[in-house]
């Protein structure tokens, strides 16, 4: 499961101590830097808890943050609105929380989760190998492809606090990004995203959807990328809170109330590992989309994307951009349901367009239905929702029809 490249040494300017391959998911991200230890350790735990502001300060500016679970214990204030924020927007199911549940719910459990229980189960979740605390778990790289993830493990030896400040000195200049290992492909910083480019005929100038889509679709908005940066910057400390709430089970006998609105959540035994929580999806009778599982809360788009979205939900087994002409007469009676407008002329245009795969307006469209998700959850729930597809292939949404709910 792991190499072991040399033995350990006292010296503080020790490199990394083990290469771990696996299959990681969505909690652990690749600017986290996790603090582990199998058992307490007072001289280091008052040092982290002393120096950890001015650590994670060093720390972002390379774009990195070290997660120090003993410091959230002991700062109640960290729990501001926009971490809850944070939080929904990685766990979805919790917008049927309000602010002062989320908040009795987390508060408790950081008074009965000890530290090495925290770490153990991440470890276990993570499906890693148990580790000689204390050390510092971070992604090295990753390999796109086959969703593997490369862990380092650095193991904390010193003797003095003066060992303790060169080490993790030596630690932040050295640490890095982790190194993405997949030719052809490019980071779209807003999201963390990885897209391939589309590559066009060198003897044809003339534009498909098709062969686009997997690039224009997943292009940010401006509005998005704002939403996103600001989420990242205030809920720095949201990862930690994340991971917490997937441990609400320990709360279950004593807070029945809230437990009975997270009740998704602890019907997963391991709740780390598996893929995600997900809400249906309804189409009310005003053509409002909600998701009722997450709080009821409306996914809010211009007409066209959502006429667009509508059709989809109906065709679950998708449709061929190429084929999507023949979905024009549908496509005109949602969208006039949908506008109320008279102006036939206008309506007209905006649907043939919209069905011209030699036009950029389709994947425009599909990427203000991804945009419209990415504003109220993370990629990982997300991608469940808008448009996807290979070229060539139908595009559909990835959501299972059960889960689709048309009431108009």
């Amino acid at each position: 499961m792991f190499q072991k490249n040399h033995e350990p040494n006292v010296n503080m300017n020790q490199k990394i101590e083990f290469f771990l391959q696996e299959k990681t998911n969505s909690f652990f991200s690749e600017d986290l830097i996790l603090f582990i230890e199998d058992k307490n350790d007072p001289i280091l735990n008052s040092y982290l808890l002393k120096n950890i502001t001015s650590i994670n300060i060093r720390l972002e500016k390379k774009g990195l943050r070290l997660v120090y679970f003993s410091a959230i214990k002991e700062n109640s204030t960290l729990l501001t609105s926009q971490t809850l924020q944070y939080i929904r927007y990685r766990v979805p199911v919790l917008y049927s929380l309000t602010d002062n549940e989320l908040t009795e719910a987390i508060e408790t459990l950081l008074l009965k989760i000890s530290p090495e229980e925290f770490y153990k189960i991440i470890l276990d979740d993570l499906d890693l190998p148990y580790l000689n605390g204390p050390g510092l778990l971070r992604i090295m790289s990753r390999m796109l492809g086959e969703n593997k993830y490369k862990f380092s493990y650095c193991h904390i030896k010193y003797h003095t606090s003066e060992d303790l400040d060169a080490l993790f000195s030596f630690y932040i200049e050295q640490v890095k990004l982790p190194i993405v290992e997949y030719p052809d492909f490019e980071r779209i910083d807003d999201s963390h995203l990885l897209v391939q480019r589309p590559r066009f005929s060198r003897n044809s100038y003339e534009y498909d959807a098709d062969s686009n889509f997997e690039w224009e679709s997943k292009k940010e908005t401006d509005d998005l990328k704002q939403i996103i940066d600001d989420l990242k910057k205030e809920g720095k400390y949201g990862v930690m809170f994340e991971a917490v709430m997937y441990m609400l089970a320990t709360i279950k006998e004593e807070k029945p109330e809230i437990m009975n609105k997270v009740r998704p959540l602890l019907e997963k035994k391991r709740l780390l590992e598996s893929k995600v929580i997900l809400s249906p999806v309804v189409i009310d009778k005003s053509y409002k989309i909600i998701l009722p599982e997450f709080g009821d809360i409306e996914v809010k788009m211009h007409a066209l994307p959502k006429t667009l979205y509508i059709l989809f939900l109906r065709y679950t087994d998708g449709i061929r951009f190429k084929e999507l002409y023949e979905y024009k007469s549908e496509l005109l009676e949602i969208y006039n349901q949908i506008t109320k407008k008279d102006e036939k002329k206008e309506i007209e245009k905006a649907i043939s367009d919209l069905v011209d795969v030699l036009k950029p307006n389709l994947n425009m469209q599909c990427s203000r239905i991804r945009a419209s998700f990415r504003k109220l959850m993370d990629e990982h729930i997300a991608e469940h929702y808008y448009i996807t597809g290979l070229n060539g292939e139908p595009k559909k949404i990835g959501l299972p029809p059960h889960l689709i709910d048309i009431r108009y």
